[in-house]
């Protein structure tokens, strides 16, 4: 690409873009050694005057594609910052260029929802849920941003499309497995208040969230989900742990006291799993670094 050109672009130069193109009007189609368009790198730097003029001057550059199998639109939901001039706007100009580039897939088979979801940008992802066919989505972009913990765009697509929240992965995990398991409490609550039956959603190994949350130690999560579902604690694995097992098994002496103290675990804490073993055995055998849990448990329950 010329030198003159890619500074302009990336600068959001219109008066040296719109004067380079005069002197030859196929400049615009130039490529970097990336292979990324003009249109590219103006969305990329969300230069949304700029981005408005190449598509008037060169509309067919909306659907160029780098060797990566991504457009223009792809640069914008990327980056995304919002505001005036920003990339939320670029991705709005794409759009009402050719709507058919939301549907469009890289070469990871990842669309333009999923990869702004997984970079937390919410007002991109307000533009493209408005805008484009949501139905038509196959990608988990609800999960993405679950597992990262983007409360604020898991809110605008629960809006959007509630039913999300029972999609679940290969390995049967739910967008609340994925929160539950990293903590992200703000998340779990927008979750929640759609709809508090996601707490008896099973993986493949039978876990639900609470199961995932206690492994983890995510104690405040622990909270919320009993507070939301007390129903789904007793809930047992495939192999038949209990909150208790799994509080033992990962040394998470918070979670037995947690437990202890808001549930009534007389009936949980006797539960054999499928080896036979209660939560005390385990507290009794396993090489704890913290051996206050069998005291703990011992104390409130014998």
């Amino acid at each position: 690409m010329d030198t003159k050109l890619n500074k302009a672009c990336c600068g959001g130069d219109i008066t040296t873009v719109v004067k380079l193109f005069h002197e030859n009007n196929n400049i615009l189609s130039q490529k970097t050694v990336l292979s990324n368009t003009t249109l590219h790198l103006a969305s990329r730097f969300g230069h949304s005057d700029l981005v408005k003029k190449i598509i008037e001057l060169r509309p067919q550059l909306v659907l160029a594609e780098n060797p990566d199998k991504e457009t223009p639109l792809y640069e914008a939901c990327r980056q995304g910052r919002g505001g005036n001039g920003g990339h939320d706007q670029v991705v709005t100009l794409l759009l009402e260029a050719d709507e058919s580039v939301a549907y469009m897939r890289n070469r990871d088979n990842e669309s333009v929802l999923f990869v702004a979801c997984s970079h937390g940008h919410l007002n991109v992802v307000k533009v493209l849920l408005h805008n484009t066919d949501v139905q038509m989505e196959r990608t988990n972009y609800l999960h993405v941003a679950a597992l990262n913990g983007y409360a604020g765009i898991v809110q605008e697509i629960l809006r959007k499309i509630p039913r999300l929240a029972l999609r679940r992965e290969e390995n049967g995990f739910s967008p609340l497995h994925l929160a539950s398991r990293k903590g992200h409490l703000e998340t779990v609550r927008e979750l929640l208040k759609a709809n508090s039956d996601l707490c008896f959603l099973r993986d493949s190994n039978g876990r639900t969230p609470l199961h995932l949350a206690v492994i983890t130690g995510q104690v405040d999560v622990i909270s919320e989900i009993i507070l939301a579902s007390p129903e789904s604690a007793p809930m047992q694995t495939q192999q038949g742990e209990t909150v208790l097992h799994l509080s033992v098994m990962h040394n998470q002496y918070k979670s037995v006291k947690l437990f202890v103290e808001k549930l009534s675990i007389k009936n949980i804490v006797n539960l054999p799993d499928n080896n036979g073993n209660t939560a005390l055995h385990y507290a009794a055998i396993e090489k704890l670094s913290d051996v206050s849990i069998l005291f703990y448990l011992l104390r409130y329950v014998s």
